[in-house]
């Protein structure tokens, strides 16, 4: 059986102030809100009397939450409900055409990092994450809509001490720990020899060369110059997006640079037509090569947990460079006991001091 997707993505979850903070939170369920209303654009002649009701409810909060962004600031605070409402009145709308759902809430995380980060006082932190509590709650645990939901992010931030009832989220990561137990079917079917399947989510979040190799042949379509200097084009993909090392994975892709270097690619290619020599398309290559993929995000939080713990990792980078002198002179390292470190995938990070004290 196929479910109806409400996909919900917080990427764009940065207000500088709490009022900002809570307008970016509607206009982002409102996004995934326009989605459905187009859907049911197309299909409404069919729609029962219940059905619309729900519709026009939906409608109404969207015009409530446009009319909220023309507030003070200041006063924006208090009309926090509306985000509940919001994505309450998307939730009974799908839920009324097409039954349950899934949900996918994409970087779940930001929210958590936009307020962590800010330079609010202790209780306008401690309201943001009250907002974002609730809303969880709605969104997840109280809803009875919902067939299932995942959560993608990047950090794992404490549900349970916000006090919040999502309390029975399995959590799968790319690159699981050794006390994980991620022994589902499709991990198994795919490697049901190499570690109980606990590499299988680590190797699909990147491209490998025989994938890459697949996409420019289907460019060959638009430019065949692609076609006779494709092994000038992998040497420069290789030169820039090649090297990612995921788990026990070596020589991965990053899907977005090089799906962002082929777009740039083709406009160069656009521009400059009857490519014939190698020198030609290696300057090509070379011009719409960038490093995409480090403007996509902040390094912000990482850099706050190195300032609150210098020694910690000051100690991790003495003994990084001291076992790359000893792998590049070709000898073992023999460095004692590993240091304590501060774990940048955990939920903690160092920030459940933060829930209380700002």
């Amino acid at each position: 059986m196929k479910y109806p997707v409400i996909s919900i993505s917080f990427s764009r979850c940065k207000g500088s102030t709490l009022g900002e903070f809570i307008i970016d939170l509607c206009k982002i369920i409102e996004v995934a809100a326009q989605v459905w209303l187009k859907q049911y654009k197309s299909i409404g002649s069919d729609a029962d009397q219940n059905s619309s009701m729900e519709v026009e409810e939906l409608k109404e909060v969207i015009r409530i939450t446009k009319d909220l962004r023309k507030k003070p600031g200041s006063e924006i605070a208090d009309y926090s409900h509306i985000v509940y409402e919001l994505f309450t009145s998307l939730s009974n709308f799908v839920y009324s055409w097409f039954g349950h759902y899934i949900l996918l809430v994409d970087e779940y995380d930001m929210p958590f990092v936009t307020i962590t980060l800010s330079n609010w006082d202790i209780e306008t932190k401690n309201t943001a994450r009250k907002i974002m509590k609730k809303l969880y709650d709605i969104m997840i645990k109280d809803n009875m809509h919902m067939r299932k939901g995942l959560l993608v992010g990047v950090f794992e931030f404490p549900m349970m001490e916000l006090g919040s009832g999502v309390n029975n989220i399995v959590k799968i990561r790319t690159v699981p720990r050794e006390t994980d137990k991620i022994l589902s079917s499709t991990c198994s079917a795919l490697y049901q020899n190499m570690y109980c399947g606990r590499d299988a989510l680590t190797d699909a979040f990147w491209f490998n060369a025989d994938e890459i190799k697949l996409i420019l042949d289907q460019g060959v379509k638009k430019h065949l110059s692609i076609r006779e200097h494709r092994s000038c084009i992998m040497d420069t993909l290789k030169d820039w997006y090649n090297g990612y090392r995921i788990g026990r994975f070596s020589g991965k892709y990053n899907p977005w640079s090089v799906m962002s270097f082929i777009a740039e690619l083709y406009e160069e290619l656009r521009s400059h037509p009857g490519i014939k020599s190698a020198e030609q398309m290696d300057g090509i290559a070379q011009s719409a090569a960038y490093a995409f993929w480090a403007e996509t995000g902040t390094t912000a939080l990482i850099d706050a947990q190195i300032d609150k713990h210098r020694l910690e990792f000051a100690d991790l980078a003495r003994r990084l460079i001291a076992e790359y002198e000893y792998v590049k002179a070709g000898d073992q390292p023999s460095l004692g006991d590993p240091p304590t470190l501060v774990s940048l995938s955990d939920a903690d990070l160092d920030l459940s001091s933060d829930w209380d004290n700002g």
